[in-house]
């Protein structure tokens, strides 16, 4: 267990030094022409554009890899395992507190030039998994999720889960991914962590795919499409505490009619800037709409 941890925490201190040298890449873009190889004055070679792209590419490559994803997910779960609640912006949020609480104290009110602060936007109106008067879906656990997928595949027509696993004959206690498919639609991976409360299956990430690509599912679709309907699925899980499987199963049988259920805002199915189908599911007025990502202001 000890080695394995070592190898985790040796894996992403590694992705760390690789993301900090990446980050000088944009400003030496800036600082040298694109398509020249050698220096114009002196003729010796140069650092070429093309290393660097192979560079980005290398650091996808580790960022994808299995032993960075397990360790990502790992650390995770010791986080939220972690009863101290550390937090590394302890005092950044101190200062600003102590600060409300002189305004408050003193009853002054702020200067001119005082920054406004961030009023969040009103989001009652709307909700991306379920009705905002709807119970959430029934809490599942490792030990139920094959009777689920069986269930549900049951009761649906077109839509189909399964456990996924690297190879059939290693089948895990606790599944860590679950394949969710709509055949001529999509392919979504859900990769599960455990809560560490009431152990709980949650969704930590969902990667969707073509339906004829044939990728592994810690890799991205080659189709931005599909790469959009992942994106807008994280931001939609980021303002969950968390996500059960139930929900998230729910909101992706939705897509059944991504390429041919126009957008409920503007009423075209491509956008107009991107032409991409609408990507964004959310409930409004006791029923789930398809939008545009330029059309899901309130």
């Amino acid at each position: 267990m000890e080695s394995v941890l070592q190898d985790q925490i040796n894996a992403l201190s590694d992705l760390h030094s690789k993301l900090n040298a990446i980050r000088q890449i944009p400003a030496g873009l800036l600082r040298r022409p694109i398509l020249a190889n050698k220096d114009i004055f002196s003729g010796a070679p140069v650092h070429s554009v093309k290393a660097d792209f192979e560079q980005l590419k290398e650091v996808g490559d580790v960022v994808r890899s299995d032993i960075v994803q397990k360790a990502l997910v790992g650390a995770q779960e010791r986080i939220e395992a972690d009863g101290t609640h550390l937090d590394t912006n302890y005092r950044r949020d101190n200062r600003k507190r102590r600060a409300s609480e002189f305004v408050r104290s003193t009853d002054a009110a702020p200067s001119p030039e005082s920054p406004k602060p961030y009023v969040p936007a009103d989001r009652t109106r709307t909700s991306f998994f379920r009705a905002q008067d709807a119970e959430p879906a029934p809490v599942l656990y490792a030990e139920g999720l094959v009777q689920y997928a069986r269930e549900f595949n049951k009761t649906q027509e077109t839509c189909r889960l399964h456990i996924w696993e690297k190879t059939r004959d290693r089948r895990e206690d606790k599944p860590r991914m679950l394949r969710f498919s709509i055949p001529d639609v999509l392919v979504a991976y859900l990769s599960l962590g455990y809560s560490s409360s009431d152990k709980a299956a949650i969704v930590h990430l969902v990667t969707v795919f073509g339906p004829r690509e044939k990728k592994p599912p810690h890799s991205q679709s080659e189709f931005g499409v599909f790469q959009q309907v992942s994106q807008e699925i994280a931001k939609m899980m980021q303002t969950q505490e968390r996500v059960l499987v139930g929900d998230m199963v729910g909101l992706l049988c939705c897509y059944e009619d991504l390429f041919y259920e126009p957008c409920a805002e503007c009423g075209r199915l491509l956008s107009v800037e991107g032409h991409s189908p609408p990507v964004v599911r959310i409930w409004r007025g006791g029923r789930r709409e398809a939008r545009h990502v330029r059309c899901t202001g309130e």
